[in-house]
């Protein structure tokens, strides 16, 4: 077994996650099959730590991607709020933030209360490929079954808490959640 010095580790792995960012793909399953697969052996591997610093990195990646739609949304956002209502945005605007809102509920719920498993027995090798798997099954039938006649201004409450649900499958590792996303999008006739 061939020992890499940690921040070697680090820049594969943060690399390898900003390539396939913005491609249905696990971040997760990265930093497990990764080190797997090549029995790397690093303290750095199973911090938390470690893997929050990576997915902020994809987080920056992803706001300097969606920045406008993310300046736009946040101003609408702040606007409303510090008129006390009196300042409103475009309908479509304000029914999207309320279903991000929403739809955060699902996943901090489930990572609350499902955390010591999510950390512990969901973190095997076959468990991860399992879900990646599953995964691409979901989005494979969602894509066949997909309508693909709403505009995303047609979104309404339960599209956010539908796709929360879907995001909250994202806390096993394996399961993409922008794969998930995607998925109840369209199952939910997004275009």
């Amino acid at each position: 077994m061939t020992e890499f010095p940690a921040i070697v580790v680090a820049a594969l792995l943060g690399a390898l996650q900003g390539f396939t960012e913005f491609l249905p793909i696990s971040s997760s399953a990265h930093l497990y099959a990764v080190p797997y697969l090549f029995a790397l052996n690093d303290p750095l591997l199973d911090s938390l730590a470690f893997a929050a610093v990576l997915h902020l990195g994809t987080l920056a990646a992803v706001l300097v991607a969606m920045r406008r739609e993310v300046v736009r949304l946040t101003s609408v956002a702040l606007r409303f709020s510090f008129s006390l209502g009196r300042t409103r945005g475009e309908p479509s605007d304000e029914r999207l933030i309320v279903a991000i809102v929403l739809g955060t509920i699902p996943a901090a719920a489930a990572g609350a209360l499902a955390s010591d498993l999510i950390d512990g027995a969901l973190r095997s090798p076959l468990v991860v490929a399992a879900a990646v798997l599953a995964g691409a099954a979901l989005l494979g039938l969602a894509e066949r079954l997909g309508r693909r006649e709403r505009p995303l201004e047609g979104i309404a409450i339960f599209d956010g808490i539908f796709t929360g649900l879907a995001q909250a499958l994202a806390l096993i590792p394996g399961i993409s959640r922008s794969g998930a996303t995607i998925s109840a999008a369209l199952l939910l006739g997004f275009n």
